[in-house]
């Protein structure tokens, strides 16, 4: 043994708690020169706290594609920095790194275990009726030598001392869990009735509240490329069931190819997001917040809130309706335009898109899409100032629209509505409180430029501001939103309206019929 290596292991006993944790770090580099490698891991290390560091910007996180804080080295049995092992990547993640997914079982059924292997740093929670040592063998079996799973790498709750370090790494690590997930070639393990418990593809085990398919948080761990864990027995036609059915219909999130080839993008996300609202919904999770939180990553926002358990869910979802992308958005906001055409509300409560976003079968929506596509930016609903990404406020919105000339809602005079140039009957169908539409008529109208004033009679009861001005937003080519004007001017060169919703109407918008491409900003 040469003496610089010498002094590289003296470094590594120095620094490390025992000697498993000494082969967990020099084991990825064995066979390498050792004498300079305190000081690459020290450099990585620097990389990984800057990325960590850098990544989190007031209450959002500015990169979400962030690899795990630790990893567990099978071989060595110890938990390590990810930065620690070989960077030597494919899609993203080392080549040896594997996942596991599995279901919680209930807390009167695990223990809490202090144990070496994640240096003591926290009681790492586990089914009674089994051992890290069996899982870890299992996992062995399989052929990985690197995993990541929770219990060992994302600090659970310990000591008073240690809260509020694992609540700081919380606000990060939860929102990008899905991350080390989405790799492509990224094997996963899949507990589908507790960590290291046999496989029970049984009725009375399906129904479990515990079950795997059961779960808010395993909607984001799903992965083609996984395998099953506890599986005990030879193959059965119940586990054959189970597997070509129950998990199947739950993994495949991607949209029927027919539908996706003609809408392309924007469709494959939305299917995905609506498919896996219809997941979350029905599944069962410790505290609503992670029903939310969950579909940061579901919905692929770039940036993503930070994870705050104080939060209600109501609270949680208004702020990450701020990261979402802008197109998916939009058509949320569609959606609720349609479902809700009386509500002065632009996006919906975090309860009504569960029910709006859930009960919406994309696959017979090709009339949508058809229209979808011919508005102008896809109806993209903008975030006005990407400063708010920073704050717990509730964001403000707009997007680039063709809206009618204003018009104005007439006061009742003696003699009947005041300036009836432009009249208007209307017709609803459905109940009348909500009605599913709304069409009118036009009756004696002149061509007018965009700044025209029109005057409007016959407006039937409803959200409508008498002796207000309004204007006509065009959601698809045969529907418009009615928009009470707040204020009409020019902002940065730009026609800007600021204005608040009243409702839904159907109109002609091929008739010639004055409208210009304006920029709206929504109050709420």
């Amino acid at each position: 043994m040469t003496p610089l290596l010498k002094l590289c292991l003296r470094y590594f006993l120095r620094t490390r708690p025992d000697f498993g944790s000494v082969y967990g770090y020099i084991r990825p580099y064995w066979g390498s020169d050792l004498t300079s490698l305190p000081e690459t891991l020290s450099r990585q290390e620097e990389r990984d706290s800057a990325m960590r560091r850098e990544a989190v910007e007031g209450d959002y996180i500015r990169n979400a594609r962030i690899p795990p804080r630790r990893i567990w080295d099978l071989y060595s049995n110890r938990v390590i920095p990810y930065h620690a092992i070989n960077q030597a990547t494919q899609d993203g993640f080392p080549d040896t790194l594997w996942t596991v997914s599995h279901s919680w079982v209930e807390e009167d059924q695990r223990d809490s275990v202090v144990t070496k292997i994640n240096s003591k740093a926290w009681p790492v929670p586990i089914p009674r009726t089994t051992t890290l040592d069996h899982v870890r063998v299992e996992l062995l079996n399989y052929g990985a030598q690197y995993v990541w799973i929770d219990v060992l790498c994302l600090r659970q709750v310990g000591q008073e001392k240690d809260e509020a370090q694992r609540m700081e790494e919380w606000e990060l690590d939860i929102p990008t869990i899905g991350h080390i997930y989405s790799g492509k070639e990224v094997p996963c393990i899949t507990y589908f009735n507790g960590l290291g418990l046999p496989f029970d593809p049984s009725d009375e085990a399906l129904e479990s509240e515990r079950h795997w398919l059961q779960r808010v948080w395993t909607v984001q761990e799903t992965t083609e490329h996984w395998l099953p864990g506890g599986l005990m027995a030879a193959s059965t036609p119940q586990i054959c069931s189970f597997f070509q059915d129950r998990h199947g219909e739950a993994v495949h999130h991607q949209p029927s190819s027919d539908i996706d080839d003609s809408i392309g993008g924007t469709s494959t996300t939305l299917s995905k997001l609506a498919h896996a609202t219809k997941l979350l919904r029905t599944r069962h999770c410790t505290i609503e917040l992670d029903r939310v939180s969950s579909l940061a990553y579901l919905a692929q926002c770039e940036t993503r809130p930070i994870y705050r358990t104080a939060l209600d869910a109501e609270s949680a979802w208004a702020i990450l309706l701020k990261h979402l992308p802008d197109d998916v958005r939009g058509v949320i906001a569609m959606r609720h335009a349609r479902r809700r055409p009386t509500a002065q509300t632009v996006l919906p409560t975090w309860s009504q898109f569960l029910r709006e976003f859930a009960e919406w079968d994309m696959s017979r929506s090709r009339k949508f899409w058809d229209t979808y596509e011919q508005i102008p930016e896809k109806s993209r609903l903008c975030l006005v100032d990407s400063s708010q990404l920073g704050t717990a406020e509730p964001g403000k919105y707009c997007q680039d629209a063709y809206c009618s000339a204003p018009f104005v809602v007439p006061m009742q005079g003696p003699d009947g509505p005041i300036g009836a140039a432009l009249s208007m009957d209307f017709a609803f169908s459905g109940d009348v409180a909500f009605p599913e539409e709304v069409t009118f008529t036009l009756h004696g109208y002149a061509q007018g430029s965009r700044d025209t004033q029109f005057q409007l009679q016959g407006v039937a009861d409803g959200p409508w501001y008498p002796g207000r001005s309004c204007i006509l937003l065009q959601r698809t080519v045969k529907t418009a939103i009615i928009l009470k004007l707040l204020a009409f001017r020019m902002v940065n060169g730009r026609m800007t309206a600021e204005v608040l919703r009243c409702g839904n109407i159907l109109v002609d918008w091929k008739e010639n019929f004055p409208k210009g491409m304006v920029r709206i900003i929504y109050h709420m």
